[in-house]
């Protein structure tokens, strides 16, 4: 189990102490049996927004018919059941596949996930933005929709746009379409905008020292940037994760095949058996079993743990190799042992 053992050197570690250490193969300490939990991605379908579901259910409808479906549905519906074989199944599969493909394409294309790609600065690109979406809630609410009044007031006084509620549909949709234009214009120069806005800052504060301006202005650039740079990799790797555990992926039996798992309950239970098996792996332990709990106790207070750190323990013969190699590790250097005791009292001078 341990690979290798030892202790570093005094002062290197936390505290006063030496830092012990071991080396334990990842595999051997928690095991390779891992469950794999998937976890359901954040759908761009609201089902709420009229304008989305519109686009989805059109996608979804084009993907269809691009592959008949339909006709193949009606078709395979029309065999006698008695006539029914491995190759009409085969079919189905492959219907039911397209289904879910057609899914995935809607859902892909019929909302934009907007993930702050302009800097924040105030009154800049974002400032826009915000007009624009209150003019549309505007537009919205004059058609009828369900839009709440609180929120476009908040919107309102954050935008500095003075009686909304007066605005008409076409009025709306003028300095929706100016906010727009405004908001593309600044958008490529949102980054320069950042930095004047956190330069601007600066002067206003007590930051008087010119090189510590600046250094205080690279460090929040660099956290930044480095933030954008965690971002993009999301996106690229679709990290990107909502709700709760909706899956687990198990190996068979057979120890080749894998199971997947869906139900909620059977779930609980494999989770909770693996979580204590892996959490709970050091009851299992030399020190957590006899002999040693009671020969060392649970906080190693005892006498015999004492002398397991002089090298004068007469160690159980019953213990495995690893154990005994360990044991044998711990023990103090005489160079340290000569020294004596650390003396605990801090004596303070006035």
């Amino acid at each position: 189990m341990i690979d290798k053992a030892g202790f570093l050197p005094f002062g290197e570690g936390p505290g006063d102490h030496h830092g012990l250490f071991i080396d334990i193969n990842l595999q051997n300490l928690v095991g390779g049996d891992f469950h794999k939990i998937h976890r359901q991605q954040a759908r761009r379908l609201l089902s709420h927004n009229v304008k989305v579901s519109e686009k989805f259910n059109t996608l979804f409808q084009e993907h269809l018919n691009r592959n008949h479906e339909d006709e193949r549905i009606s078709a395979l519906t029309a065999i006698p059941p008695h006539t029914f074989n491995d190759k009409h199944e085969k079919e189905y599969e492959k219907l039911d596949r397209l289904q879910v493909d057609a899914f995935r394409y809607a859902n892909k294309r019929c909302r934009r996930l907007r993930f702050g790609a302009a800097p924040y600065a105030p009154e800049a690109a974002q400032y826009e933005g915000e007009k624009a979406n209150l003019f549309t809630l505007i537009i919205r609410r004059k058609l009828g929709c369900h839009v709440s009044s609180n929120t476009i007031r908040k919107i309102s006084q954050k935008c500095g746009v003075n009686d909304p509620f007066s605005l008409g549909i076409e009025e709306a949709k003028r300095l929706r379409a100016l906010a727009w234009k405004e908001y593309k214009r600044l958008k490529p120069n949102s980054r320069s905008i950042r930095d004047k806005c956190m330069e601007q800052k600066f002067d206003d504060s007590n930051v008087e020292n010119d090189e510590q301006k600046a250094e205080l202005l690279q460090k929040m650039r660099r956290r930044e940037e480095l933030r954008d740079a965690h971002s993009k990799i999301k996106r690229a790797r679709k990290k990107f994760h909502s709700a709760g555990t909706q899956q687990l992926t198990i190996p068979a039996d057979d120890g080749q095949s894998i199971i997947h798992i869906n139900d909620k309950e059977e779930m609980e239970s494999l989770l909770m058996k693996f979580n204590k098996e892996k959490y709970q792996g050091a009851n299992d332990t030399p020190f957590m079993k006899s002999p040693l709990v009671g020969l060392v106790g649970m906080l190693a207070e005892t006498k015999y743990a004492d002398d397991i750190l002089k090298g004068e323990a007469i160690l159980p013969s019953e213990l495995d190799q690893g154990t005994l190699d360990f044991l044998r590790a711990l023990k103090i250097p005489d160079s340290i042992l000569c020294e004596g005791a650390i003396n605990p009292d801090i004596d303070i001078i006035s």
